[in-house]
């Protein structure tokens, strides 16, 4: 099996195996779906701000002040 999809397959494994538990709560089940929502929030936050460092960088390079970066 390919390494990334059984990484993957493992990943989601572990969520099931809770919600498949028999004391599996209504609440476990609401903090997985906020926990996978938070994760979604924070990576897109974290990839904005890349997104802010990358035109910076690139605005520095095409004015020839690519001694900031150094």
């Amino acid at each position: 099996m390919n390494s990334d999809i059984e990484r993957y397959k493992n990943h989601f494994a572990d969520i099931i195996t809770e919600v498949s538990d028999d004391d599996c709560s209504d609440e476990t089940i609401s903090n997985i779906y906020a926990g996978f929502e938070q994760a979604i929030v924070e990576l897109m936050g974290y990839h904005d701000d890349a997104l802010k460092r990358y035109r910076k960088l690139h605005g520095a390079f095409m004015r020839g002040e690519v001694s900031d970066y150094s």
